[in-house]
C-alpha cells in the first residue's frame, strides 16, 4: 500500500503538478483494485429515484448533485419504440429512450466516474416483444448515446473479474464510464453477457449469472451480502414524493447508515443527501472564488483555502481533488494528512500559509 501523502505547508509553496501522481498504483489483474482504492460495491452512493421526473436535468444529477445511479422506467409502445415513462398514461414523461440517454450522456463529469443506469421495464401500452428484440433495441440506443466501448459488459464481470467488483478507478483505467442494469421482472429474468441483472431475496436466493442488484423498499432492512460479499449491490428506494408525507431525512439516513450501495432519493437538492458518509463527487472540485453552497461538485465546488482542506477531508478513497489554478491560503501549520491525488486545472496552484 502506498504511504499517505503529507504536505506541510508552513512555509512552502507547493506546485500541485509535482505531486499529482503521488502514490498512484495500478490494479492487479487478480484483485482489480488498486492501492488505497475500494471495490465499487463497498461505497454508499447517492442515487436519484425516477430520475426522469426530477426538476434537475439528468446530466446535472450527475454533475451537480452527485448521483451515481440514475433510474429510467421503460415502456414498449405500439409504434415499436421504447419510451421512458412510469406508465402508459404518463404523458408528461414520454421521451424516447434514445433521447433520455443522450441527455444522460451530456454529463461533463461522466468521464471522471462510473455511473449506473438502472432500467426498470414496466407493463402497459403494448406487450414487450421477444427478449432478443428489446435487448437489441436497448443496447443500440445505449451504445449510440453513451459509446459502445464505454459500457462495462457483464461478460467481463463474470469472466475477467470473477464476480467481484473492481474499483471504479479500475473501470476508468479500462475505459468504462457506464454500467447498465436491466430489471426484467416484467418479462422474466434471464442471463445476459451485456446487461447486468437483478437478484431476488436478501441475501440473494434466486439469481442468474449476470445478477448483481437487489432492490428494497425498506431502508430498515439491513443488506445481507451472503457468500459473495464482493458481488452484490443493494438499492433502496423511497415513497414517490419528497416531503413530510413521502421521503424525509430519516429514510435517507437510515438507508445510508445501513450501508445500501445506492440510496435513491426524490430530494436530490437537499443538503443531507450531499453529506458524508455517502461517496464524494469524483473529482472533488475546489475553486478560489465565489460563494454559496459547497459540496465539491461542478456547480457547488469547495472554495479557497478552507475549502481545499474540506475537499481533502471529503474525498472518498482515491478520488482526485481537482483544484482550479491560483493561490490557496491555509492556516499556519496545516497538515494535509490523507492519501490523496491532487490535480491542478488551468495552470499552477500554490498552497501557502501566513
Amino acid at each position: 500500500m502506498a504511504a499517505p501523502l503529507y504536505i506541510n505547508v508552513g512555509k512552502i509553496l507547493v506546485s500541485l503538478f509535482l505531486i499529482c501522481g503521488a502514490g498512484i498504483g495500478s490494479a492487479s489483474a487478480q484483485s482489480n483494485v488498486g492501492p488505497n482504492e475500494q471495490r465499487f460495491n463497498a461505497g454508499v452512493y447517492k442515487a436519484s429515484h425516477n430520475s426522469y421526473q426530477r426538476d434537475e436535468t439528468l446530466a446535472s444529477q450527475i454533475d451537480n448533485w452527485n448521483c451515481w445511479c440514475l433510474e429510467l422506467d421503460l415502456v414498449w409502445h405500439t409504434d415499436n419504440q421504447i419510451r421512458v415513462q412510469h406508465s402508459c398514461g404518463d404523458q408528461n414523461n414520454s421521451d424516447l429512450l434514445s433521447t433520455r440517454l443522450s441527455q444522460v450522456a451530456a454529463s461533463i463529469e461522466a468521464t471522471e466516474r462510473v455511473t449506473v443506469i438502472y432500467l426498470e421495464m414496466k407493463g402497459a401500452c403494448a406487450s414487450w416483444p421477444s427478449r432478443s428484440a428489446y435487448r437489441s433495441y436497448i443496447r443500440a440506443a445505449a451504445e449510440s448515446a453513451l459509446g459502445a466501448g464505454r459500457i462495462y459488459p457483464s461478460i467481463e464481470f463474470k469472466q475477467l473479474d470473477q464476480f467481484r467488483w473492481p474499483s471504479y478507478q479500475e473501470l476508468l483505467r479500462r475505459g468504462y464510464h457506464w454500467i447498465i442494469i436491466l430489471d426484467e421482472e416484467e418479462t422474466g429474468f434471464a442471463d445476459d453477457n451485456y446487461f447486468f441483472g437483478m437478484a431476488r431475496g436478501n441475501p440473494a436466493a434466486a439469481f442468474e449469472d449476470n445478477s448483481v442488484l437487489i432492490n428494497s423498499g425498506n431502508p430498515g432492512v439491513v443488506p445481507d451480502r451472503g457468500m459473495e460479499p464482493d458481488r452484490w449491490l443493494f438499492r433502496v428506494y423511497p415513497l414517490p414524493f419528497c416531503g413530510p408525507f413521502g421521503e424525509d431525512p430519516l429514510y435517507f439516513v437510515l438507508g445510508r447508515d445501513n450501508a445500501y450501495t445506492f440510496v435513491a432519493t426524490n430530494c436530490i437538492d437537499h443538503d443531507y443527501t450531499m453529506q458524508p458518509p455517502t461517496h464524494s463527487a469524483s473529482p472533488v472540485r475546489v475553486t478560489n472564488s465565489g460563494s454559496g453552497a459547497a459540496f465539491g461538485t461542478l456547480a457547488f465546488p469547495f472554495r479557497e483555502g478552507s475549502g481545499l482542506i474540506a475537499a481533502i477531508q471529503r474525498s472518498s478513497p482515491r478520488v482526485p481533488v481537482q483544484i482550479s489554478a491560483g493561490v490557496y491560503q491555509v492556516p499556519a501549520g496545516t497538515r494535509l494528512d490523507r492519501p490523496v491525488v491532487l490535480h491542478s486545472q488551468g495552470g499552477t496552484t500554490r498552497i501557502i500559509s501566513p
